[in-house]
């Protein structure tokens, strides 16, 4: 932790900290939910590939305000494999769509094409468990990211030059720090919309197994519980009604708010 004499700059995220940022909050989703590994491999496989050659993640670009949005619709068979190229794989489709948006006014909103496999699995038509969200993410205060998502902060010092020599020698500290070295300072959540069952229906899936996320409504509830699901609209022996998946609202988590003055005392 610095001494209380020195702060740290707070330079905006970098395109390769704004990858590795999105990254984490979609396998923290994830794995909230209960997605198998191997689907979360899959998943994130194909956002690497899709992000290296982007431009958003080039390190030489800086975003001191960026709003991340994530949306996903997964579909996956529990413990069944597929094959896909001659070669066995975890039996899941996926439609990722990345979308950042900045105070570049050049480039406002840039939405990465990520290829997948498109759901549903049609070797598991009607049937296996469909996870579906919107995720949204709001970055303010770039040093407050890196210390609640464990990227390191990098500090570059300017050292005298030597005898003989013109200029100067940069000098680069790379510091990693946890939430713990900074007590009593918090980072807003994601505001998460739930859409599984609202897709789940579209596709025609009787899903088998509900995700065991930790998403809430607005009243604080957990969505998409176990012990959440209604014993006579979720009875497997009576017809779906895509009527009422249609009709039923979106799930909210609370999610993010404007960073606080306490908040900007990380960065100094």
């Amino acid at each position: 932790m610095p001494l209380s004499t020195e702060k740290l700059a707070n330079l905006p995220l970098n395109g390769q900290e704004l990858k590795a940022y999105t990254r984490k909050l979609l396998d923290n989703e994830l794995q909230k939910r209960g997605v198998p590994n191997a689907c979360v491999l899959g998943i994130d496989a194909a956002f690497e590939t899709a992000m290296v050659n982007d431009f958003i993640s080039r390190e030489t670009a800086a975003y001191p305000e960026v709003t991340v949005e994530l949306n996903l619709k997964l579909h996956y068979a529990m413990d069944e494999w597929i094959e896909r190229g001659g070669e066995q794989i975890a039996a899941s489709a996926f439609e990722l769509q990345p979308v950042f948006r900045t105070i570049n006014i050049l480039a406002p909103t840039h939405a990465v094409v990520v290829r997948s496999p498109k759901p549903p699995i049609k070797e598991f038509a009607g049937r296996g468990t469909v996870v579906a969200f919107q995720l949204t993410s709001k970055v303010e205060n770039p040093n407050l990211v890196r210390v609640h998502y464990g990227i390191p902060i990098v500090i570059q010092k300017r050292k005298e030059p030597e005898p003989g020599k013109m200029f100067a020698d940069i000098e680069s500290e790379t510091l990693t720090y946890t939430p713990e070295d900074f007590p009593g300072v918090t980072l807003p959540e994601p505001l998460v919309i739930d859409q599984s069952e609202e897709v789940a229906a579209l596709w025609g899936i009787r899903m088998e197994v509900m995700p065991t996320g930790t998403s809430k409504d607005a009243n604080g509830v957990p969505v998409n519980e176990a012990a959440a699901i209604d014993p006579i609209l979720d009875d497997p022996r009576r017809d779906p009604d895509p009527g009422i998946a249609a009709a039923s609202s979106k799930k909210n988590r609370k999610g993010w708010n404007k960073t606080h003055g306490s908040e900007k005392e990380v960065a100094g």
